[in-house]
């Protein structure tokens, strides 16, 4: 019009940016209950707060009696995600007694974060019982010295 000049908001113009960051989905993680030898080892972990998520959930098995998880894992296995839930690893035989830990990672993807649930997160420890023993004795029947019986 000819009564209005042209107005122009550039490009760096102050309270014009909008910064998109990606959704920060939280990981919570539950081992199985405490067992014995041959009992069986695994872990749940659920994804919250993702905004669609996909990519992994990496479970790592460390011990037994390996406090740190400094040790390779013993086992290791990586779920699909597709969406937030919950997730579960195949089952893990339990063969020697100890304490086990799991790590859970969530490997994010282009529009969420990764999530970690560390070594010694709460819930992540299964210890696994050695098989109760007892012994039983039977003494012999009291002796006089020399030998013979009472």
């Amino acid at each position: 019009m000819p009564n209005n000049t042209p107005a122009v908001s550039p490009c760096t113009a102050p309270n014009e940016d909008v910064l998109v960051t990606q959704a920060a989905p939280t990981i919570t993680t539950t081992a199985s209950p405490n067992t014995t030898p041959g009992g069986i080892l695994t872990d749940t972990a659920t994804l919250a707060g993702g905004f669609n998520p996909t990519g992994t959930i990496t479970f790592s098995l460390h011990g037994p009696n390996d406090p740190i998880c400094f040790t390779p894992p013993i086992f290791t296995f990586n779920v699909p995600v597709a969406g937030n839930g919950s997730y579960t690893p195949p089952p893990f035989p339990a063969l020697l007694p100890g304490e086990y830990r799991w790590t859970a990672i969530y490997s994010g993807d282009f529009l969420n974060l990764p999530a970690v649930s560390p070594c010694n997160a709460p819930n992540e420890m299964t210890v696994v019982n050695p098989f109760p023993t007892s012994i039983t004795t039977v003494a012999s029947p009291d002796v006089l010295i020399g030998g013979s019986s009472v």
